[in-house]
């Protein structure tokens, strides 16, 4: 289970958005913690991994948090869960909204979306979960074409013009992201898509 708690708290006259995301999976082990920061690093790595991903959604994240001036912490117990904990700092009365907006970016937030004539890029992912984040992060900047595998994708890049394609490494069924690149690079007129 994932619970996601938010509050404002102030210290020394300053106020602070907090936002805490918990699981009560695996854990972390203690000496994993710094690792996970890390560029590429997974706490289970390796041909044997237990999990799949890239090893960048956390180390993006500090980043990003970094950028927007808070901090971000882990705690974590093996067999019980782990806590990040995000703490933005507030300094303007609707600061809460600004941040949540820049967080959490919602569908037609912006009149210059409705004028302007979105570019179109295709989202090639096997997990129907990631498909929809991606899709919703994306929709006020692009119109988001979605396709679970290679096959499908290759269907629609013959059928559509695409200013770009965001194509997953890992599909689990049939032709993986890579071979994929290979063939759109092979078409004429996708060779130079980004």
């Amino acid at each position: 289970m994932i619970e996601i708690t938010t509050e404002v708290i102030s210290k020394r006259e300053e106020r602070f958005l907090i936002i805490k995301v918990s699981d009560n999976g695996i854990g972390i082990p203690e000496d994993k913690l710094e690792v996970i920061w890390d560029d590429f690093r997974q706490v289970s790595e390796g041909f044997n991994r237990t999990f799949e991903g890239t090893g960048l959604g956390l180390s993006i994240t500090k980043k990003y948090v970094g950028l927007i001036g808070g901090k971000i912490s882990v705690e974590s117990k093996l067999d019980k869960g782990t806590t990040f904990t995000i703490e933005l700092p507030c300094t303007k009365t609707d600061c809460i909204d600004e941040i949540i907006t820049q967080i959490l970016p919602t569908q037609g937030n912006s009149n210059k979306s409705k004028t302007i004539k979105k570019e179109k890029i295709l989202f090639v992912e096997d997990e129907g979960i990631t498909l929809l984040y991606v899709k919703k992060l994306l929709a006020d900047l692009y119109e988001v074409d979605t396709a679970d595998n290679a096959t499908n994708a290759l269907e629609k890049i013959n059928q559509n013009y695409y200013s770009a394609l965001l194509l997953d490494i890992n599909l689990k069924k049939g032709i993986d992201g890579l071979k994929l690149m290979q063939l759109v690079r092979e078409i004429p007129f996708t060779k130079q898509y980004p």
